[in-house]
């Protein structure tokens, strides 16, 4: 075999590889992400449109409607104007993913030749096809587990490895992946992951009695394999440049000799790019993993957000009417939850705000749901729950909450009470407008009899109905002064008692 390929060439590949890798890396998340800001964006749209065609037919003036016509044709424009802009995104990112693979392949192509007199041409042309499926195939690489599985039956042609590892240090542990080439007993794994997992904890610095996390693969079975004695490995970390990760990567071989200067740079060679691309797959896995989380979750309490309160709330009904049955909702309002903030400050409120979440986790049953609307507010679906399930649920928090001891900064202590509304659907309400009008109606009653208390929409007979009728009217009045339509009259001061 021809000599190393030079240290200098070798460097120079790897941080082009890096940068690539990078690159390509943030190009799919910003696809990613302009995906999903434009699917927000037509969802928000068609909700605005479907309000505005409904205020229009409902417009008391032939001017009002018009002018809410041109705002309806100005929101089209704007709507066609993103699509347009969308599409040229689109056409920009396809052109430049295919500028960056040309790049890459010109790259490769550009070290071939250059190496062509220093590396064996056989193995150099092996190790090409499995880097330029590395590199050349980061579309593929969101399911990395299986992307691994594929390059490693190339990888093998070129080195005749018996399994191949990846670790990583995660928050609960230690997370381990083998990849197996052979038939392996159940006993020679055992001995592998013992093996292994030992090795691993001591590379990342993890306790020895750090949780461990395991799954295996078998790649390609080669017969049966009897013994792993003199178990050779040959690793590489991830690079510490890349943020909150922290992994190795390699392989293992059964071997009674050593390798050469050429096959170990060949083989290290295709590790560092593997470890790249993997450690680039986990970070987005986790990214979009952290991004689906806090779609549907309050980032301070951890129970679900107003949206997914709303999806759930919308499906639920449509599962009672199918079934026909009940469930219940609870508007819950923390009782001046404003003084705690002004006494304590808002870390205080924050950290009660999360005591409170707490208490609602544990009170309700697997399968009801707890969300955080916003503020001081929180709501509960019972499912399958009728009034008197829901009332029962409504004084158990009460009372959980009222022995609940919050603790400020300086140590003094202070409690919280919380006041609770109760609508049943469908008895209280058919749809999810009058749900949570209903809700919040009962919900303010109960803070106008004293506060730490619950009420039910159905103590409030015809509440709901007067407070839309007074909502009406004042705002008709509204629009009445806005437009001038009020005359006043004014009649001079008489002092009866002369007159």
């Amino acid at each position: 075999m021809t000599d190393l390929l030079p240290s200098h060439l070798e460097t120079v590949r790897l941080r082009v590889i890096d940068r690539m890798a990078a690159l390509l890396e943030s190009q799919t998340r910003t696809k990613i992400f302009g995906n999903n800001l434009n699917a927000l964006q037509k969802e928000i749209h068609r909700e605005v449109m479907s309000d505005l065609h409904r205020i229009v037919k409902t417009a008391e003036t032939p001017e009002l409607a018009g002018q809410l016509n041109l705002v309806v044709q100005a929101l089209e424009r704007l709507n066609g104007t993103m699509d347009l802009l969308i599409d040229e995104r689109k056409r920009q990112w396809h052109r430049n993913g295919n500028y960056v693979r040309a790049t890459m392949q010109e790259f490769n192509q550009t070290l071939t030749d250059l190496s062509a007199t220093l590396i064996e041409k056989d193995l150099f042309e092996r190790q090409s096809k499995v880097l330029a499926r590395i590199i050349l195939s980061h579309e593929h690489i969101s399911q990395w587990k299986e992307f691994v599985q594929e390059i490693l039956i190339d990888f093998h042609a070129i080195f005749p490895f018996n399994f191949f590892y990846i670790a990583f240090a995660e928050e609960h542990g230690l997370s381990l992946f083998l990849y197996y080439l052979g038939n392996y007993s159940d006993d020679l794994k055992k001995t592998a992951r013992d093996m292994l997992s030992k090795q691993m904890l001591a590379s990342l610095k993890l306790p020895d009695d750090a949780p461990l996390d395991f799954e295996e693969f078998v790649v390609k079975p080669n017969g049966p394999i009897h013994s792993i004695d003199a178990v050779r490995m040959i690793t590489v970390a991830v690079p510490e440049h890349t943020p909150k990760l922290a992994g190795v990567l390699g392989v293992a071989y059964v071997s009674s000799g050593e390798l050469s200067p050429q096959e170990e740079s060949v083989v290290r060679s295709i590790l560092s790019v593997m470890v790249m691309v993997v450690g680039s797959s986990k970070l987005l896995s986790r990214t979009m993993t952290e991004l689906e989380y806090y779609a549907m979750h309050d980032p301070l309490t951890g129970l679900y957000n107003r949206r997914q309160f709303n999806n759930i709330l919308e499906y639920e009904i449509g599962r009672s009417e199918r079934h026909h049955h009940e469930f219940a909702l609870l508007m819950l309002d923390l009782d001046d939850f404003k003084d705690i903030n002004d006494s304590y400050g808002h870390a205080s409120g924050d950290d009660a705000l999360c005591g409170v979440a707490e208490i609602l986790r544990e009170q309700v049953r697997k399968g009801d749901m707890a969300a955080r609307i916003g503020g001081d507010e929180f709501a509960i679906l019972l499912m399958e729950t009728g009034r008197d399930g829901a009332t029962t649920v409504a004084s158990a928090l009460g009372s959980a909450l009222r022995e609940r001891v919050f603790t400020a900064p300086d140590g003094k202590h202070f409690h919280l009470t919380v006041s609770i509304g109760i609508a049943i659907f469908p008895v209280d309400a058919q749809n999810e407008t009058d749900m949570l009008a209903g809700a919040d109606v009962a919900m303010f009653r109960a803070k106008e009899m004293g506060k730490d208390s619950a009420c039910t929409l159905d103590a409030l007979e015809g509440r709901l109905e007067g407070s839309r009728v007074t909502r009406d009217k004042a705002e008709s009045l509204r629009e009445a002064l806005q437009q001038d339509r009020l005359i006043p009259y004014y009649h001079s001061i008489v002092n009866c008692k002369i007159h």
